[in-house]
Order: structure tokens, then C-alpha cells, then sequence
């Protein structure tokens, strides 16, 4: 497919694409100068809970079981994020005491996050080309954060190019930030394009909720980090959320197919 025989709205649905995406990532960046890692990770997840009160709202039905799914996998995120906490200062103490800026802009993230997830799977029922759409929404993002740059050099900053990176002439940074582009960027987004097509914005939410999963694994592997009881206990949750929310949109498609081949029946 070319550029002159893209479907109608292409455009305006890869801006939008790209708004959600810089309002996830950009507001989880900006909210951890205020706040920390741990409650940063925390309310990024309230998305497992935003993505079924958007599918609501937007009058899609959201099963019990689904919803039953979003509470186990938030309480899981939680127990991930007590894991390790200073002995004797509690784990709800610690992520609810002292509401600040950074907590509110990664609340913000977690609402574009799921607004992303949303509108990307109700924007797969109208066969857009995946790859293309991806490309073009990765392009505007690149625009909007060299819009960011601009802003933060010329008008905020007012300093030297160089001082907003100082790690730019390392070929460490380049290679992170290399593959960063290619695994998780380039190829998370195609590959998440596609699932969209065959999942509901819920259940996409709650199975890549298990991103922390992954990256205590490779924490492991590669930095020597351990879980304690409680992330594996809240990785079981998570994993259990995963299942239950899988099990109750494959349900929910059974039902939708058993309606359609009624009512096609009932026409004949």
C-alpha cells in the first residue's frame, strides 16, 4: 500500500496515536523527577483499572470476571511494589503518605496509557494497515519530542545542546537507546498492532501488566536482583489476572459469534 492510497483518516488516527503515546511516556518520565521508582510503578498500573472504566463509558461490556481480574492484577502491582520496602514502614504507608506532583503525572500516564490501549484496539476494527499506521505514529512522536527539545533548549534551558545529554558521545547510550528503538519500540508496536485485533482493550491491559514479571527475570540474569515473598506473591496474582481475563474475553467472543450466527439464521 502507498502513501496516496492510505485509508481515509489515517493521519488524524496516527496523531492521536502518537498524543497517547507522548502522554504516557512523557508524563512517567517528568513524574519521576518528583517522585520514586516504586510509586511511579505503582500508579502507572491504576491503568489495569482506567482501561475497563473507558471500555464502560464507551457502552462495550466488561465481564465480571474481567473486572474480578483488574483487582487481582492491581493488587499484584501493589505487592510487587512493597516488595523490598524498609522493614517497619509499611507498604500502604509508603505508597499512599504524601501525595505529590510526580504521583500525579504518573496517574496522568496511566490514563493515556490506557486511553492508547483503547483506542488502538477500537481502531483495529477498521483495518488499518498495522505496519504503516506504526510507522506513521512513531514519526509524529519523534516530531512532538523534538518539539519538547526545542522548547526545553530555546526557552526553558537556555543552554548549550549538549548539557540536555551529557552522555551523548557515549556508544553505550547509542546502543541502549539503538535497541530500545528496534525491540520494545519498532517491533512491541507492530506485534501489539496485530494482538489488538484479537483481544479487548481490558485484557490487553492486564497481560501487559505482566511487564514486571519480565523484567524481574532479566534483572536477575543480568543485575543479580531476587524477588522476595511478595513479588512472587503479586506475580502470581498477576499471572492469575492474566488467565482470568483471557478465559473471560475468549467467553465473550464465543458469545458474540453464537448471537451473529443467530441472528444470521433468523434473516434466512
Amino acid at each position: 500500500m502507498s502513501i496516496g492510497t492510505l485509508p481515509k483518516g489515517f493521519w488524524v488516527i496516527a496523531t492521536e496515536l502518537a498524543f497517547w503515546d507522548l502522554g504516557a511516556q512523557g508524563l512517567m518520565n517528568v513524574g519521576l523527577l518528583f517522585t520514586s521508582a516504586t510509586r511511579a510503578s505503582f500508579f502507572a498500573q491504576l491503568s489495569v483499572v482506567i482501561t475497563p472504566l473507558l471500555a464502560c463509558l464507551a457502552g462495550q461490556s466488561v465481564p465480571s470476571a474481567t473486572w474480578c481480574g483488574c483487582i487481582v492484577a492491581l493488587a499484584g502491582m501493589l505487592l510487587l511494589g512493597a516488595d523490598g520496602a524498609e522493614p517497619g514502614g509499611g507498604a500502604s504507608a509508603s505508597l499512599l503518605s504524601g501525595f505529590n506532583l510526580g504521583d500525579l503525572l504518573c496517574c496522568g500516564a496511566a490514563l493515556a496509557w490506557s486511553a492508547y490501549i483503547f483506542r488502538l484496539t477500537t481502531i483495529s476494527r477498521l483495518q488499518m494497515p498495522s505496519v504503516m499506521l506504526q510507522a506513521a505514529k512513531t514519526s509524529l512522536l519523534a516530531v512532538f519530542y523534538l518539539a519538547w527539545v526545542l522548547v526545553e533548549w530555546l526557552l526553558v534551558r537556555e543552554c548549550a545542546l549538549a548539557d540536555l545529554w551529557p552522555g551523548w558521545a557515549s556508544p553505550l547510550a547509542w546502543g541502549i537507546l539503538l535497541f530500545s528503538a528496534v525491540g520494545p519500540g519498532a517491533l512491541g508496536d507492530c506485534w501489539m498492532q496485530q494482538a489488538s485485533d484479537r483481544v479487548s482493550p481490558t485484557t490487553a491491559n492486564i497481560v501487559l501488566s505482566t511487564e514486571p514479571l519480565f523484567a524481574a527475570l532479566f534483572g536477575g540474569i543480568f543485575l543479580g536482583e531476587r524477588l522476595g515473598s511478595l513479588g512472587l506473591l503479586g506475580g502470581a496474582c498477576i499471572f492469575c489476572a492474566a488467565m482470568v481475563a483471557g478465559v473471560a474475553d475468549q467467553g465473550t467472543d464465543n458469545d458474540d459469534v453464537e448471537h451473529a450466527e443467530k441472528a444470521s439464521v433468523g434473516q434466512a
